[in-house]
């Protein structure tokens, strides 16, 4: 890994089949990644889901250091999902997984396909408490309320810097 590395929290989600064997067979393959290194993982927590009815999730975060762009991370990501069975024909519906890019080390992101910080960090307590766990309160906090500002730009303009395909921030390094 270079001295490069980018800080990442990544969301797990799982409410289909063996929910928790999801969980773990997710971050070895996130784990497996070149370019990825896994730094730690919170603990697992239950969850309602949102949307149509359906079965609890099983929830975590792990933060990883990453010398992948974020969309290449979201990419592998994505594929990760795919091997794992992930179906997305549903809006909101049962997940075999979900991987979700929630943080990234001073860093925003807006992208068509990424939104960095994750909009939903603002109104999933058991996100905000995993973030927690892993950066520690004072960082999480910041990075909520990063979260919230962001998500607080008008849809307008967030859809504007979306289609610009623009990012501002600075990489972190990982010591």
């Amino acid at each position: 890994m270079s001295d490069a590395a980018l800080r990442v929290a990544i969301a797990l989600g799982s409410n289909m089949q063996d929910r928790y064997e999801l969980l773990q067979s997710a971050i070895a393959a996130m784990a497996a990644l070149d370019g990825v290194t896994l730094h730690s993982t919170s603990r697992i927590e239950e969850t309602e889901p949102f949307g149509p009815p359906q079965p609890f999730y099983l929830n975590a975060m792990v933060l990883v250091a990453t010398t992948l762009s974020l969309p290449s991370l979201l990419s592998q990501l994505q594929l990760i999902e795919a091997q794992h069975g992930r179906d997305r024909a549903v809006s909101k519906g049962p997940r075999t997984i979900d991987l979700d890019i929630v943080w990234a080390s001073d860093v925003t992101v807006t992208l068509l396909e990424l939104l960095i910080p994750h909009p939903g960090l603002t109104s999933r307590d058991f996100w905000q408490r995993e973030l927690a766990e892993l950066l520690g309160v004072s960082a999480a906090a910041e990075a909520i309320a990063a979260a919230q500002v962001h998500s607080g730009m008008e849809t307008s303009e967030r859809d504007a810097a979306r289609h610009e395909h623009r990012w501002s921030g600075s990489w972190d390094t990982v010591d």
